[in-house]
């Protein structure tokens, strides 16, 4: 990983962290009465959104196009996790460029190393 990703990746954490640090300790409101069924959609929805989100980061880290200040819309269906799931990106994306490098390194003959 190179030091301008990580400082990136710093800065975004950093900033997500700063953004909950204020606020008030009471606990959120809860719905009055709630379904088993009505329950689960939205979980699983968020779960979709955060994969959506994360594939979108993934590929923008391959694009070389991912930046804190051009976040993927789709992010946008979870609000508030952006940095988190940018950095999960970066984990994947970085575990699959070292996967290939050391993939190379084993292959004498090959001279394509992973860039990003």
């Amino acid at each position: 990983m190179n030091l301008r990703t990580a400082a990136a990746a710093v800065a975004v954490l950093a900033l997500a962290l700063s953004g909950c640090a204020g606020g008030d300790d009471t606990p959120a409101p809860t719905p009055a009465s709630s379904s088993a069924t009505a329950s689960a959609s939205p979980s699983v929805d968020r779960a979709a959104a955060r994969r959506e989100c994360i594939d979108a980061w993934v590929k923008a880290l391959e694009d070389g196009t991912a930046s804190a200040e051009n976040q993927p819309a789709v992010c946008d269906q979870v609000p508030g996790q952006a940095a988190q799931m940018y950095v999960e990106a970066l984990a994947q994306h970085n575990a699959a460029n070292r996967e290939r490098l050391e993939e190379c390194m084993d292959d004498p003959s090959c001279t394509d190393y992973p860039r990003s």
